[in-house]
């Protein structure tokens, strides 16, 4: 067996029935235990993120709720939003969309109670700018450092995988079947277009992400609604698909339970819910109550997967090209009825830009881990390491590189998820903030 089919191997035995259930399951007890903010507090949350950028006031120093947002939302919204969506209806078919809504309704207490646990426990570094993450509640919770450190260790190598190997290698590939590109000729360009932003540190990339994910983000919104538009009567019948294919047995991809496990896989790849590394970049914030960037984290989510997974996916199949083509040239099929012979390079723009951002994104994710385990000075050595690693990862094997990142995914869930729901427990019954009772703001 060959080291791609030995990790794919591992990764299935790892996203097995139990740790869906871990994810669902930890999800439902956090929605309880925190208020169920996802649904109950849907207007509160909507009306300090969404809302508040209409009326919003730039900050003169630090890093902005807002800014810090886009920066996490930068580091999900890369290829799972586009190739990650067709790899799962592929693989689990229009049912694997059911799954990743349903792993994302928990998935946002998850991600609300995490974060609110990530600035509570933070602290000033020696520049003034605040610092945190899964390792300061870890911490907390346990009383040693260890369990921390081996998260933090993950967590940094999972930044090169996940937000640089993976994203780089599905530019790579995309801009050679659109525009003839050598992966090598890509990589090169990237590690350039990159490194200022990632050598810049935290601020760098969230003054980047500020103006760049707001803007991607529109112009995909806007053509996934114009090929939905094109084939509109086509929409409840793939709504209808969506829904009775998510209980229907399969004869290819492990029957239904193979349908629920590619779309929670999948789900947790694109919006990182239970990961803790968002966290690391929401406690970077200037904000006062935990709960404000707990909100951003909740909208982070539902723009991640309900908002952009679900036009990525109702595009496919209003417009067939599930039924046409597989996997990765689904999506460019998907926008041949709005762009004809285009629509390749229409799909390989948006994967770099939203795979960019991704890589620029998880960078912050892998220095403040990297920097808990060796101190702020190593970051340096840290982000080169960062940069240098875009070219080789063009050219690897995309198998072997997704694969990697699904084992790591597992590996950075199931110890963080065990500390939110242990820590939120006990501590819940003496802090105001923590309560399920709590006011929204």
């Amino acid at each position: 067996m060959d080291t791609a089919a030995l990790l794919e191997r591992t990764g299935e035995l790892i996203w097995g029935p139990w740790t869906a259930a871990v994810i669902l399951l930890g999800g439902i007890w956090l929605s309880v235990r925190t208020g169920c903010p996802q649904l109950l507090g849907a207007k509160d949350w909507w009306h300090a993120t969404a809302g508040s950028l209409l009326h919003r006031r730039e900050r003169t120093d630090g890093i902005s709720p807002f800014q810090s947002a886009t920066a996490a939302l930068a580091g999900s919204l890369g290829t799972g939003n586009i190739v990650g969506v067709a790899l799962a209806i592929g693989t689990g078919g229009p049912g694997a969309i059911f799954w990743m809504w349903a792993a994302a309704i928990p998935g946002m207490a998850i991600a609300y109670a995490e974060n609110v646990l990530g600035i509570r426990c933070r602290q000033r570094a020696a520049d003034g700018q605040w610092t945190g993450g899964p390792m300061m509640y870890m911490r907390r919770l346990t009383g040693n450092g260890r369990l921390a450190a081996m998260w933090a260790g993950l967590c940094a190598a999972a930044a090169l995988c996940i937000g640089n190997l993976v994203q780089v290698n599905s530019i790579a590939a995309a801009a050679k079947d659109a525009w003839s590109v050598p992966p090598w000729v890509m990589g090169a360009a990237l590690c350039a277009a990159a490194a200022p932003a990632i050598l810049g540190g935290t601020r760098s990339v969230a003054k980047l992400t500020e103006r760049l994910v707001p803007l991607m983000a529109l112009i995909y919104i806007l053509a996934c609604g114009a090929v939905i538009a094109l084939n509109l009567p086509k929409l409840p019948e793939a709504m209808g698909r969506i829904f009775t294919e998510a209980f229907r047995p399969r004869s290819v991809g492990g029957g239904m339970l193979g349908v629920m496990l590619t779309g929670i896989r999948r789900g947790v790849f694109t919006n990182e819910a239970g990961m803790g590394t968002s966290v690391l970049i929401h406690c970077t914030a200037e904000v006062q109550d935990p709960r404000e960037q707990g909100y951003w984290s909740i909208f982070e989510i539902f723009a991640d997967t309900i908002l952009m997974c679900t036009l990525t996916a109702l595009a496919i199949l209003t417009s067939g090209a599930d039924r046409i083509a597989a996997d990765a040239a689904m999506t460019a099929e998907t926008f041949r009825c709005l762009f004809g012979s285009a629509s390749g390079s229409f799909c390989a723009a948006a994967t770099l830009l939203f795979a960019f951002a991704t890589v620029i994104g998880w960078s912050c994710c892998g220095e403040r881990a990297f920097a808990y385990l060796f101190g702020e000075r190593a970051t340096v050595g840290y982000r080169m390491l960062y940069v240098l690693l875009i070219i080789p990862g063009c050219v690897m094997d995309t198998g072997m590189v997704w694969a990697a990142s699904d084992i790591l995914n597992a590996m950075l869930m199931l110890p963080n998820l065990a500390a939110v729901i242990l820590l939120w427990r006990r501590e819940s019954e003496h802090c105001p903030v923590l309560s399920p009772k709590a006011e929204y703001l």
